[in-house]
């Protein structure tokens, strides 16, 4: 129920306990992104080819970019390497990890793609390196980066990607929000939980487009 004089969503569930909200939020298909119906089209068709392109997502916080390259990278017949750059910018830890991945051949067959996280935070020398490593590699590696903009990548490890853009466009804000708020309102029957939509469509407003942001919320409610 809806407690208009504390202004909180106050929920009433028969399962006490339950999973991270933030988790419990994260897109679990492509369909549930917030993208356009022609690249969800697009990036199923990817997925069932398993002819992925090198990419570059980018975009604001919360908007997706990890969750859609982990979605590719999980499905069947593809297999995935992650690497964070905020845990790790040295070109000596990438070249022992992602070197040695991507120019092996999968043992089952698989396409292999290599999911480079925050890599607007690698340094130049790290980009050149994975610049190389993507033309050296492109008969049996795929490579997928995301960041928060384009201008610390490199113009040429652009024009060697396709960018793709998270932000959710302004004419495109109304239906993405009503999708969003429809995918909460499925996870919280989920867990049984009674809810008042105004109050999530509040949540929503206020925190969008981050995913994060918006599940932090609603789950600080529940408690």
């Amino acid at each position: 129920m809806y407690d208009e004089t504390q202004n909180v969503l106050v929920c009433s569930s028969t399962t006490v306990k339950y999973s991270n909200f933030s988790e419990r939020l994260r897109p679990r298909t492509i369909e549930e992104l917030l993208i356009s119906d022609s690249s969800i089209t697009k990036f199923n068709a990817m997925i069932n080819s398993r002819d992925v392109m090198n990419m570059i997502f980018y975009g604001s916080h919360g908007t997706g970019k990890t969750t859609c390259a982990n979605l590719i990278g999980n499905s069947p017949g593809i297999e995935m390497l992650y690497f964070n750059a905020l845990l790790t910018n040295r070109i000596d830890e990438i070249r022992r990890q992602v070197e040695r991945y991507a120019t092996s051949m999968s043992l089952y067959g698989n396409t292999k793609i290599v999911l480079l996280d925050e890599f607007d935070f690698l340094p130049t020398s790290a980009q050149v390196f994975i610049r190389g490593l993507i033309e050296e590699t492109i008969g049996s590696c795929r490579f997928i980066l995301t960041a928060n903009g384009l201008h610390n990548i490199q113009e040429q490890l652009q024009s060697r990607c396709r960018p793709f853009c998270f932000d959710v466009p302004f004419l495109s804000l109304n239906e993405s929000i009503e999708k969003l708020i429809q995918t909460i309102k499925n996870r919280l029957k989920e867990l049984n939980s009674k809810f008042d939509e105004s109050r999530i469509r509040q949540i929503v407003v206020m925190k969008f487009p981050d995913y994060r942001a918006i599940a932090n919320e609603i789950e600080f409610e529940l408690l």
